[in-house]
């Protein structure tokens, strides 16, 4: 087993926040069938009900992808960067998977903040091949920065292309 460097800490916190936006905007949805009812029709009594069971498995599995789904998420991600190659590990509650990018299919290395990880300082590389992309989330911005350019130096990407900033 190789030894992998984990993502930043900050990264569990990021997670959960925005888990708990998604929970929030799908328990809005779900609530949807109790206003057909209050609304348009109050003779059908089943709409409470299935509002009432979605709000239930809502909440109960969004509180557990939040409590505890994202910690697994976390332990089960990491990188590896040697001269060769990129590994990116990473998983979920049930699955565990990682990939092995080749330095020389690497085609463009990108950087990603959006506006909840930029309040975490958090960045997110994503590296194109001929064939697929790969994103490494939850890296600090000058590790990022320093991974991003040691990648592009390795993968020898001259700097006067389109690859570089």
């Amino acid at each position: 087993m190789f030894p992998y460097k984990s993502l930043h800490s900050d990264v569990v916190l990021y997670w959960r926040v925005r888990q708990m936006i998604f929970f929030v905007i799908f328990l809005v949805i779900s609530c949807f069938p109790s206003i057909l009812y209050l609304v348009w029709l109050s003779t059908w009594y089943w709409l409470l009900i299935l509002t009432l069971i979605l709000v239930i498995i809502t909440i109960t599995y969004s509180g557990f992808i939040i409590i505890r789904g994202v910690h697994i998420r976390y332990t089960r991600r990491g990188y590896l960067i040697s001269e060769d190659d990129i590994r990116i590990r990473y998983g979920s509650i049930w699955t565990e998977c990682s990939t092995v990018i080749p330095m020389n299919r690497l085609q463009h290395v990108d950087k990603e903040q959006g506006v909840i990880a930029r309040h975490y300082d958090l960045v997110a590389l994503t590296f194109y091949t001929a064939g697929n992309v790969h994103e490494l989330e939850g890296l600090r911005e000058d590790e990022a920065n320093q991974i991003r350019e040691r990648v592009i130096s390795l993968a020898k990407l001259d700097g006067g292309d389109a690859y570089c900033d």
